[in-house]
């Protein structure tokens, strides 16, 4: 009864048309009972009932009503017993598909959704699902160098993912007492989009990833030169993240990641310039002596990141006319790793070097 009048309250207009302003008493009458409701109250937050018997003073407006003299009486209050516990009970499910595409794709699919009620079997009723939540993900993994003549020797790995998130809670955030769908069942279909932008935890995600994109030697016998293409390999990578509910308007986050990699490894021509001149074994250390013209094996790795982030609270105090400001992070990083030259048989890396610039 109480969430009746207080639904009552909120779904009412003033003469002008104007939603009922909460500082005025607003009177709903159910039978013989009348419910006044003024501000905001909240039943689910009350934790101590006051039970009582008042004999007003004497109202000379009212002569008749109230003689104005003290009472005597016995009053007995029964005891307050808990009833009509809410048992409702909820269903689960999920569904999973793994589909695999001849040779060049694989494909995974999956859903679950639980009801608000649902719960284990040793689960107390206040531990049961409060809100309805619906999950949906599918993700696959594709060789898009399927799609290219087997001679070119071309390799693309893809992944490409994305997944959703809904919870849908039993009770309105905003006034946590009465149940969301009774807040929803008298608002038109713009307030209904508006309402569950605010109550509902909303969350997607979604990635793509080429891994190690290269092109592949086709014959062992072909010259490896520093220049040739198979020598490199390229990676990216970007995941976006977005999210609201009842405290975050809007949050979302974004990564970028790619890398550019080389690697050589050759069998240059090896040249011991001293092997023929010098006889004696007891400058045999001088007379191994050897080096290459070209390294034998170069290697590097360049990597690039990027962060992109921004996140806006909800204004959900009425007495606030403050805006709140939407934050961002923004940061930036080049990274070199890994670079190996080598020659006259000796390795020479150089010392990994990091930028990174923020805003």
């Amino acid at each position: 009864l109480f969430q009746k009048a207080k639904v009552a309250r909120n779904q009412a207009r003033t003469g002008a048309g104007l939603p009922w302003p909460i500082n005025i008493p607003f009177t709903y009458i159910d039978g013989g009972n009348t419910i006044i409701v003024k501000g905001q109250p909240d039943m689910s937050k009350v934790r101590v009932y006051m039970l009582g018997v008042k004999n007003p003073l004497r109202n000379p407006a009212l002569p008749n009503n109230d003689d104005g003299f003290d009472k005597n009486a016995q009053v007995w209050f029964n005891e307050l017993r808990l009833t009509e516990f809410d048992e409702r009970g909820g269903w689960a499910a999920t569904a999973r598909m793994n589909a695999k595409l001849a040779d060049f794709a694989d494909v995974n699919i999956s859903g679950s959704k639980s009801t608000i009620g649902f719960g284990s079997l040793e689960k107390k009723v206040s531990e049961r699902n409060r809100s309805d939540n619906e999950f949906f993900d599918v993700s696959s993994s594709i060789e898009l160098g399927k799609f290219l003549p087997q001679k070119s020797g071309i390799k693309i790995p893809m992944f490409v993912s994305y997944s959703k998130q809904v919870l849908t809670p039993q009770f309105d955030p905003r006034t946590p007492d009465i149940e969301l769908k009774n807040t929803l069942a008298g608002a038109s279909r713009a307030q209904k989009d508006s309402i569950l932008n605010f109550a509902q935890d909303y969350t997607t995600r979604s990635s793509l990833t080429f891994t190690n994109v290269r092109k592949e030697r086709m014959s062992s016998e072909e010259k490896v030169r520093l220049w040739d293409i198979e020598n490199f390999n390229v990676s990216y990578a970007q995941t976006k993240f977005s999210h609201r509910d009842f405290i975050n308007e809007t949050s979302l986050q974004r990564s970028y990641r790619a890398s550019l990699g080389y690697n050589y490894a050759g069998t240059p021509k090896n040249y011991q310039p001293f092997d023929k001149i010098i006889k004696s074994n007891s400058l045999k250390l001088l007379k191994d002596f050897n080096f290459t013209l070209m390294p034998n094996a170069i290697n590097f790795r360049i990597d690039v990141d990027r962060f992109y982030s921004e996140n806006t609270l909800r204004n959900n105090d009425p007495n606030n006319f403050i805006p709140i400001n939407t934050t961002f992070n923004n940061a930036f990083m080049i990274c070199s790793t890994n670079f190996n030259y080598t020659i006259f048989n000796k390795d020479y890396s150089t010392i990994r070097k990091v930028f990174a610039i923020s805003g």
